[in-house]
């Protein structure tokens, strides 16, 4: 469906030909498109279909913060799988790429008027649609969920052959909930995961998650939603910001992709996998 919407400076969201929004721009020239007075005069965001994905006009340095989140939750409804970012100021316009939404976020967060928003938590994740599967950046992870679904969620040693032929092993972590108790064990956890050395990893294996993170709080968060993930019995894909204290002491700021997926042994225990999808060298934090 071809769509044409501006987002306004409070984040709400307007179809781009409403004679409601002329009269409350105040736009009266029409030598000049109403979209094109919106994001040039008014600091609107403007969003419209093209082919294989979307074209978001801004106007740097106008549009509001709370504008850009307000465009975020029209492209996780539309899940395009391209975004077309085209910057105007003045008479000339400079157009980027990106094949995520969170990608084009991030690129447009620098962009936005004012200072950028401090994350007053440690970690939050901010859920996505599994559509987003469907995009390039998650095309490494896709095989998972295919093979969820022809599985119809059972686990076995041929799911865990499955994920190591996808190169997987290293950004994955699993757990096992067994049929009596609320424990997860940890049974493996992946050496690419850059918050715990190859050692502590190793260590690691056999006991409760909820346990043994040397970030407690965070390592709750991270089994809880495990947890939840389990219960429901549907993948969840997320897009997570964190800060986590890692074994020196240090704060290290990690952003990443997650996609948890549950699964059954038979009657007995439950599995869940999580892979991480690195979105940024993590940094550590001031």
């Amino acid at each position: 469906m071809a769509v044409s919407i501006l987002i306004d400076e409070e984040g709400r969201s307007w179809v781009a030909n409403d004679p409601a929004v002329a009269r409350r721009l105040g736009y009266r020239d029409v030598r000049i498109d109403v979209a094109q007075f919106a994001v040039s005069e008014r600091g609107f965001i403007h969003i419209r279909s093209i082919e294989d994905g979307v074209r978001v006009t801004v106007q740097p340095g106008t549009f509001s913060r709370v504008a850009l989140a307000g465009a975020l939750q029209v492209l996780n409804d539309i899940t395009p799988p391209r975004v077309l970012l085209v910057s105007r100021i003045g008479p000339e316009t400079q157009a980027e790429l990106f094949t995520s939404v969170f990608a084009f976020i991030e690129r447009a967060e620098q962009l936005a008027a004012g200072p950028p928003i401090e994350i007053k938590v440690p970690h939050y994740a901010v859920r996505r649609h599994l559509r987003n599967l469907a995009t390039p950046p998650f095309a490494m992870v896709r095989p998972i969920i295919d093979l969820w679904k022809d599985r119809r969620g059972e686990f076995d040693d041929e799911v865990l052959q499955a994920i190591e032929a996808q190169s997987l092993m290293h950004r994955m972590i699993l757990v096992r909930k067994a049929a009596q108790g609320s424990a997860l064990i940890t049974e493996h956890f992946g050496s690419g995961i850059m918050i715990m050395r190859p050692c502590e990893s190793l260590l690691i294996v056999g006991r409760d998650f909820y346990q043994h993170h040397r970030d407690r709080d965070y390592g709750t968060w991270v089994a809880d939603a495990y947890a939840e993930t389990l219960w429901r019995r549907h993948p969840r894909l997320e897009s997570v910001r964190a800060t986590v204290r890692t074994e020196t002491a240090a704060s290290l700021k990690v952003r990443y992709d997650r996609l948890i997926v549950p699964w059954r042994a038979g009657d007995s225990d439950l599995f869940a996998t999580a892979v991480s999808i690195q979105r940024e060298v993590p940094v550590l934090a001031s």
